[in-house]
């Protein structure tokens, strides 16, 4: 799923002038970057391994393992995972390119919040709260703090 829209963890955050980032799982549209290279001045380098071209993700990931990323985004992505074992390949990806200091924003849309997964008009849904995706994270990562639907994170070490 992409859509052509300024996403809720950029509106929502503040991030400092100039910040790297690298929004893993970040769709097909520059709407967000474009928002933080105006906004922020921000580098923002965008991974998805279906909107985007092998080229592209090459460029992504070769830039994001050379340079230090002070935040990670992984929005809106592991809500539409069905396998958990694939969850979990994107969570230690993730971890392979933060640092100690990086801190990586999972944002969660949680759809009818009903546990039960299913086929939506754009795409696969697990409908499972943000507090399911813990454990996961939890396994990689310390969370800070949970707030609307967004998780905060440092890199264990």
């Amino acid at each position: 799923t992409s859509i052509n829209k300024l996403n809720k963890v950029y509106s929502k955050n503040v991030f400092h002038h100039g910040a790297i980032i690298l929004d893993y799982g970040g769709g097909k549209y520059n709407t967000n970057k474009d928002y933080m290279e105006k906004t922020y001045g921000a580098i923002l380098v965008i991974y998805d391994k279906y909107n985007r071209s092998d080229e592209e993700n090459k460029i992504a990931l070769e830039f994001a393992a050379t340079h230090h990323l002070d935040y990670i985004i992984c929005s809106n992505l592991l809500n539409v995972i069905f396998e958990n074992e694939i969850i979990e390949f994107i969570l230690s990806e993730i971890s392979r390119y933060a640092d100690d200091d990086t801190q990586i924003i999972f944002a969660i849309y949680e759809g009818d919040k009903s546990n039960i997964g299913k086929e939506t008009n754009k795409g696969w849904q697990r409908n499972e709260k943000v507090k399911n995706y813990l454990p996961f994270i939890e396994k990689y990562f310390f969370v800070e703090r949970c707030a609307n639907s967004m998780i905060y994170c440092k890199k264990k070490g």
